[in-house]
């Protein structure tokens, strides 16, 4: 099995008790970095990082790191810089919690029209001091259009220039050579950086409820080709060669969609970090009559 050191996993839960089973579920895989998205305006980010570290220090699982998002679309404000003094307070909040200074905050716009919050002017504006944790931010590589593309790294560009991002995020995608080229930008751009950088590759399992999901309901900003729709094992081939090329450019990988729940989950997991071709995977999770 391949080592969990460079491994996170996107947490998805309904309820309090649901986020520590989580914790403690993937914890006993060997899993010890997890990721808390923030995909409404009620949701309490900050909450649910004091519950898995006041969980895990219950439970003794040690060297653990919390990477919380924090969406501008979801944290807005009509007083004039609001939006900008209420992400702030987070990241000053962030550094009380964060005494090991192994958490991360992942600051995004959002999906939809670029707004008056929008990440870069805050993060160009942000205050980050001694013992705050990493600023993290997201790329995504994948756009169709080429000029979309280039906007985004020129947005890139202007994050990075802040001085404050250690962390890039992936977004997930399904276009090979388009990845294996933001890559090298992205290696080119560690000589020039304000701040040293590493790298996270986002990855969603290929299971049919998946394929069907983004099929008849894509996700804005996901780019999906049709192989990877088509079927489980066009998915699974691409999915393998997505994991092979960050192995290869020594990025983190984390686990999002449709989420890690159970065993079964797990094993879907387990087999992609082995490599295994989808024959191998389907025997390794027969249960003998």
């Amino acid at each position: 099995m391949s080592s969990m050191k460079n491994v996170r996993v996107e947490l998805f839960f309904r309820t309090t008790n649901e986020l520590q089973e989580r914790v403690s579920f993937l914890s006993s895989k060997g899993i010890r970095s997890f990721n808390l998205v923030n995909k409404s305006n009620k949701d309490d980010v900050l909450g649910w990082t004091k519950v898995i570290q006041e969980h895990c220090a219950k439970e003794n699982i040690s060297e653990i790191s919390i990477c919380s998002h924090y969406s501008m679309k979801y944290n807005k404000s009509r007083q004039k810089n609001g939006a900008f003094e209420m992400l702030q307070d987070f990241v000053t909040e962030m550094k009380e919690l964060d005494r090991a200074s192994n958490n991360e905050i992942l600051i995004v716009t959002g999906s939809g029209p670029k707004g008056k919050s929008d990440s870069v002017a805050s993060i160009k504006n942000l205050k980050v001091t001694n013992g705050c944790p990493k600023i993290a931010v997201a790329f995504n590589p994948f756009f169709p259009d080429e000029n979309d593309y280039e906007e985004e790294k020129k947005r890139l560009l202007l994050k990075l220039s802040s001085g404050h991002v250690e962390k890039i995020y992936f977004q997930f995608g399904t276009n090979l050579e388009r990845l294996r080229e933001a890559l090298s930008f992205l290696n080119d751009l560690k000589v020039d950086s304000a701040t040293s950088f590493t790298i996270a590759g986002s990855i969603f399992l290929p299971t049919k409820k998946l394929i069907a999901q983004q099929k008849f309901r894509p996700w804005s900003g996901v780019f999906l080709s049709d192989e990877f729709l088509e079927n489980e094992d066009g998915a699974r081939g691409i999915v393998l060669q997505l994991i092979k090329l960050y192995q290869e450019a020594g990025a983190e990988l984390l686990i999002e969609a449709p989420g890690v729940r159970n065993e079964k989950d797990w094993g879907i997991v387990e087999n992609l970090l082995a490599g295994q071709p989808e024959s191998s995977a389907e025997n390794s999770n027969k249960v003998e009559n």
